[in-house]
């Protein structure tokens, strides 16, 4: 019938009619909920008893978006009305957290990794980020800390945060390794391709069932390579985060994706994996295809202009890792984020060579040219 048929927050559109259409809504949205999908878009492309059965709890174990494509279900995969514009303020201290950029060269040129976040998360569900989270106590345990390539002090140098103890800026390696890991599957150590092939896929499987990262470490011999992440930017989330609940001192690290793994969401904290040159991601967002907080908004406006691995990280080591702390103001009914180096900023000297106001237009973030403009000249 080709109509949309609107259910319990799922996106049915019909291109042949069924009867039984009735009858298998409600196991639909069982097995939407039941396999991390809720709020999700769903297009049926033909209908028949291979969805019930794919529907029928009983009759199969869980599937994953590719099972449903076999049977002719079309997943867009994206969370509905993911950002939504917040004003409450958050008193709370931000939490220290980690991130990674992994970057490749592609067919097109530079390409970054995206993860599309679970729908559940309670931070940023169903957006597409960098692979991270927050620090852990246990980034910091000595165990963990003797698996490192690079003494503390070391490392300390290199973020350049002369607030923080060299263990504080150890751990943050850590975490930036371990999220990697744990949401894309790709494991920063210092041994062979071919044993990093071998050892990543039984290692995530083995962290997944419980084990802490420091004991898988210790168990395989595994050294962490910290000369792979290096420091890029560092994000503080304001007091008014307009589409965070949560406020967070982040550390980017931008890393170029290591030779014999396969980067891949966890199908837990992560749905979807994403390689995307940079000007494809942003003019996917700008479509609503795919959904971006404003650091990865920043962030890939920032890597479109580099053409491929070697400049980025050429620029990255070249410099001390600029502090961005977001200030939002509004302005005619729009919510505005302004970035150093805007006028309205209470910072004057810019940090990144990049746009420094965002607007909020159509549930979403833009800058004041429109996406287009990022890559003028480029």
């Amino acid at each position: 019938c080709g109509k949309p048929v609107p259910h319990a927050g799922v996106n049915l559109v019909l291109t042949r009619p069924s009867s039984m259409l009735e009858q298998n809504q409600i196991m639909l949205e069982i097995w939407l909920t039941q396999n991390g999908f809720r709020g999700h878009r769903y297009t049926i492309r033909k209908y028949d008893l291979q969805f019930h059965a794919a529907c029928n709890l009983n009759a199969c174990p869980k599937r994953r978006i590719g099972d449903l494509e076999s049977i002719g279900i079309q997943v867009d995969s994206r969370k509905m009305s993911a950002m939504e514009l917040k004003s409450d303020l958050i008193d709370t201290p931000p939490r220290d957290a980690a991130s990674v950029v992994m970057i490749r060269d592609g067919a097109q040129g530079l390409e970054v990794l995206l993860v599309r976040r679970h729908t559940d998360s309670n931070v940023l569900g169903g957006a597409c980020v960098f692979p991270g989270g927050k620090l852990d106590i246990a980034d910091s345990s000595e165990d963990v800390l003797k698996r490192l390539d690079r003494a503390p002090s070391e490392l300390h140098a290199r973020l350049g945060e002369p607030a923080l103890s060299p263990t504080q800026a150890a751990a943050l390696y850590v975490a930036a390794a371990r999220e990697a890991f744990e949401e894309a599957g790709v494991l920063y150590q210092q041994v062979g391709n071919s044993e990093v092939a071998t050892v990543d896929t039984a290692a995530r499987a083995s962290l997944n069932a419980g084990e802490s990262f420091s004991s898988l470490l210790t168990r395989l011999g595994l050294t962490l390579d910290t000369d792979a992440l290096i420091p890029w930017t560092r994000w503080i989330t304001p007091r008014r985060p307009s589409v965070m609940n949560k406020r967070f001192d982040t550390r980017f690290f931008l890393a170029a994706a290591p030779e014999g793994q396969v980067a891949q969401h966890d199908d837990f904290e992560t749905t979807e994996t994403l390689w995307l040159t940079p000007r494809t991601a942003l003019l996917e967002y700008e479509a609503g295809r795919i959904d971006l907080a404003p650091p990865q908004i920043i962030g890939l406006a920032h890597l479109a202009g580099f053409s491929n691995v070697a400049q980025a990280r050429a620029d990255a080591l070249s410099r001390t890792p600029p502090l961005v702390e977001p200030e939002s103001f509004d302005e005619n009914g729009t919510r505005v984020l302004c970035y150093p180096g805007d006028e309205r900023h209470s910072v004057s000297e810019r940090a990144l060579p990049t746009p420094t106001r965002l607007l909020w237009k159509d549930k979403r973030f833009e800058p004041p040219g429109g996406f287009e403009s990022l890559f003028a000249g480029r």
